[in-house]
Parts: C-alpha cells; sequence; structure tokens
C-alpha cells in the first residue's frame, strides 16, 4: 500500500553482469527474488538498487562479452502532497566501469543540477542493511559485541530528533562526570575506611580524648629548663672537687727539714769563716754552693706544692660544704610528667585524627549516596527522553554502551529473534524516510512466521522490499510479488 514517499516502478536491465536483458515492473510493490545460489539473485537486487547507491555498484558490471551495459530506473511516488516521479539510469562503458548517472524528470527531460546531490535531496541515505546492523551486535562466537553495539548506538542517533539527541548527548556527558567523581569517591572511601579500621583507641577513649582539652606542656618545659640550670651547676661543683681531688692525690711533698739544716750550717761556716783555718779550692766552694742552690730551689718547690696543696684542700673543703649544703636536682620526675602530657596530647591528637576521618568518611558516603541518586535520575530523564520524545521506534533506548527495547537489552538473550528483526526492519524505514525501498539480502534467514510479520509492516508503513531467498527450484531467479504472502 502506497504512501507518502517514492518507490520504484519498473527497471530495465541491459548486459549487466549475467542479465543479458530484463524488464522488471514493480509498480511499487515489494518483490521476492527466489533462485539457486549463483544463478543471479544478487546481480537482480545489485541492478534494482546500483542507480540509487553506488555501494551496489559491482567493480566488473558489464556483461562478458560486451561493451556497454546499462539500467534504467523508473521511481514515482508523493512527497508532501506533490506528485514526482523520475528516471535514473546508470551507463557503464569501457570508459566509465563505475557507470554514469543520468537524471531525467518525468517527461523524460534531464535535470542538468549535480546529479549526485539531486538524488541524495531525493533519495536520501538508503545504504542500511537490515542483518548487517543486528549482526554487529554480536560476536562470531555469540557474544554480545561492546564495540558493535557501540557501532549500533551511532546508527541510531541518526533516527531520533536532533533535539533529542542533544539533550541526551547532555544528559550522557553530566552522567559520566558523577560517575567519574563518585568512582573517585569510593576509591578515597575504601582507603579512609582502611585506615579507619586500624584506630587502636576504645569508644570510650575517643569519648574521653574528644572532650579533653590539650595539655599545656610550656610550664613544665620551663621548670626542666631551671632545674636543668640547677644539674649543671651541682655537676660543675661536684666534678670541680673530683677534679681537685684528683690533683691533690698527684702531689706528694718531701721533708725539707735536712736541706734547711745542711743550707743553715753551711751559711753559719760561711759568716764565720770556719774554712779560713783549713782553706778549700774555689772548686769546692762552687760546688757546695750549686749544692746549696739545688736545696734551696728543692725547698722553693716544695714550698709551692705544699701551697698549692693547701689550696686545693680548702677549695675541695668549700665545695664539699657547698655539695652538703646543695642536694643535686631531680628532674626525672618533672621528665615523666613531660612525657607523659606529649603522650597525652598525641593521642588526643590522634583522637581528632580518626574523628576527622569518620566525619570524612561520613560525608563520602552522603555524597556517594547522592551521587547514586543523581545518575539513577539521570537515567530516569534519559528514559522520559525516550518516552516523551516522538521517537520513530516506540520503546527503543540506548545508553553510552548499551541498547533497550521495552527496557530489555535488545539482544537475543533477551528478546525473540523475530523482535529484534522487527525492530531493524522499522529502524531502516526511518533511515528511508524518501524512497521507501528496503532490501533483505539474507531473506532465507526468515521463518514464515518472521517473514510475513515483515510483509505486513512494510504494508502498514507503506514500504516496498526487496527480499532475496535461496530457493533450488528456480535456476533463473524468479521475482514473486509478495500479496500471496500475507495472505
Amino acid at each position: 500500500m502506497k504512501k507518502e514517499g517514492l518507490y520504484i516502478d519498473e527497471a530495465i536491465i541491459n548486459n549487466f553482469k549475467n542479465i543479458e536483458h530484463r524488464i522488471v515492473k514493480l509498480d511499487g510493490r515489494s518483490i521476492i527474488i527466489a533462485g539457486k545460489n549463483g544463478k543471479g539473485k544478487s546481480s537482480l537486487i545489485q541492478a534494482l538498487m546500483s542507480p540509487v547507491d553506488a555501494n551496489y555498484i559491482p567493480s566488473h558490471a558489464i556483461k562478458n562479452g560486451e561493451e556497454s551495459g546499462s539500467i534504467e530506473l523508473k521511481i514515482s511516488g508523493n512527497i508532501g502532497g506533490e506528485d514526482q516521479a523520475y528516471n535514473i539510469d546508470v551507463l557503464f562503458s569501457q570508459q566509465h566501469q563505475s557507470g554514469r548517472l543520468v537524471l531525467s524528470d518525468k517527461d523524460g527531460n534531464p535535470i542538468k543540477k549535480s546529479i549526485k546531490s539531486m538524488i541524495d535531496s531525493i533519495i536520501g541515505d538508503i545504504g542500511f542493511d537490515i542483518f548487517e546492523f543486528i549482526n554487529k551486535g554480536i560476536t562470531a562466537t555469540g557474544k554480545v559485541s561492546k564495540e558493535g553495539v557501540r557501532d549500533q548506538i551511532e546508527t541510531l542517533r541518526k533516527i531520533i530528533p536532533q533535539e533529542v539527541n542533544e539533550a541526551i548527548y547532555k544528559l550522557d556527558v553530566k552522567k559520566k562526570q558523577v560517575y567519574d567523581s563518585r568512582a573517585k569517591n569510593n576509591s578515597l572511601l575504601d582507603v579512609l575506611e582502611a585506615e579507619y579500621k586500624g584506630c587502636p583507641y576504645t569508644e570510650d577513649e575517643k569519648v574521653e580524648f574528644l572532650e579533653a582539652q590539650e595539655k599545656p606542656t610550656k610550664p613544665i618545659e620551663d621548670k626542666i629548663s631551671k632545674l636543668t640550670e640547677g644539674v649543671e651547676n651541682w655537676n660543675k661543683v661536684n666534678n670541680g672537687v673530683i677534679n681537685m681531688k684528683e690533683q691533690l692525690s698527684c702531689i706528694t711533698l718531701q721533708d725539707t727539714t735536712t736541706l734547711e739544716t745542711m743550707i743553715a750550717t753551711v751559711n753559719t761556716a760561711l759568716d764565720n769563716d770556719l774554712f779560713k783555718k783549713d782553706p778549700l779550692s774555689n772548686e769546692i766552694v762552687l760546688g757546695i754552693l750549686d749544692v746549696i742552690d739545688l736545696a734551696i730551689e728543692t725547698i722553693n718547690s716544695e714550698k709551692e706544692k705544699s701551697d698549692k696543696s693547701e689550696e686545693l684542700k680548702n677549695k675541695i673543703a668549700k665545695g664539699e660544704v657547698w655539695l652538703k649544703k646543695n642536694e643535686k636536682p631531680n628532674i626525672s620526675v618533672l621528665t615523666k610528667e613531660l612525657e607523659d602530657a606529649n603522650e597525652y596530647n598525641r593521642k588526643l591528637k590522634d583522637v581528632s585524627l580518626y574523628a576527622e576521618k569518620h566525619s570524612r568518611i561520613l560525608n563520602l558516603k552522603d555524597d556517594i549516596k547522592n551521587q547514586t541518586e543523581e545518575i539513577k535520575q539521570i537515567e530516569v530523564d534519559r528514559k522520559a527522553l525516550f518516552s516523551s520524545a516522538s521517537m520513530p521506534v516506540k520503546g527503543l533506548s540506548f545508553t553510552e554502551d548499551e541498547i533497550y527495547y521495552n527496557d530489555l537489552p535488545f539482544n537475543e538473550d533477551s528478546q525473540p529473534k523475530s523482535t529484534i528483526i522487527g525492530v531493524g526492519v522499522k529502524i531502516a524505514m526511518c533511515l528511508n524516510p524518501r524512497l521507501k525501498v528496503l532490501v533483505i539480502r539474507d531473506g532465507s534467514l526468515l521463518d514464515n512466521d518472521t517473514l510475513k510479520m515483515v510483509l505486513k509492516m512494510a504494508d502498514k508503513y507503506g514500504y516496498q522490499l526487496l527480499i532475496e531467498v535461496v530457493d533450488n527450484e528456480h535456476e533463473v531467479p524468479e521475482i514473486k510479488f509478495t500479496e500471496d504472502v500475507i495472505k
């Protein structure tokens, strides 16, 4: 049933691949091309589609043994309430192996504008292959292909309204930002919870330290400083006494009485001229005088040592008196008090840090919860966009990396194959709003029920199907119109 749009009415094929001459009258109707493999089914599909889609033109289009070939395609229909008809010819020659397009109006007058741009504006993009699209979503082993699904999503973006596309893009960007932020928060939460789990303090200690004030250590340090000066002074005196005792122990005094008597005797003898009665030689006198000098020197040395000894004894006595009066200061108590205060303050600081971590953990959990809710809301808003917008395929939606149909994943694990094919047909229809022609090159993959479903869809929405199926009964491809199949 024709609706608004353009349809193929007729194709005249000459010397194209294995087709010498054939006229195919379609009058906008859907057809099934049946035949054995390798007998020309694909050639016939290529001939019908080459004028409107260059992807169908084979590398060797001209029939073997011929110099040229051609395809004349007649299309007509109604666009915007206006009847339109065009002839699109592809002429193949040795010079134009890929074909030369000729476009004319319904009266046969050549259209001299840019032929390619005119055909694009008249026909649009009809290169969508339903089964190729479906198969992108699965790997060779039958698993979901993430890369293929992303390619499918890019195709779907072409069929949804631009304003919806832009709104979805903004939501996707926002979702990724929130998702990435939540991932960072989760990582930080794991670290903080692991650190907090190692907290060595009991709940009672946490309460005690969180309510306590830091103990001041400056007064204790000042007291220790003053006591340290006293200890240094006491040690100085004590060490001085010990030192002087060691010095005193090293002083050995000799008795100089004999030397003093000898000196006195010699001096008396010299004074009384006792040696005149028995004169001495000068050498002896000089010797006696040297002995006297040495004795005097010894006496003086011993006197100095005696004086030094007395001085040391006096100082030692004074030092010992001072040490008795001044007990050595004991800073161990204050040192212990300072150590206890520092340990207390350290614990207080530790508990404060653990409390801060706990607070951050709670805040992070709140943030993560809010971000999770925000992501859910984005997904709700995204779904609402698909629901409220005038979507070409109702029930079809997608995220950044997954496609859904009626809220279930768009794959054979969650959807019947017939449903997936039906959705593929609808997508193909959305991509071809002007030339309403769809090609199903793997029609043999459709069971009877699915084939009928597809044909009914085409009839309902006013599309013309060209379906290729394998049929071993026909040596030459046979064209069947589909009205009987639907019935």
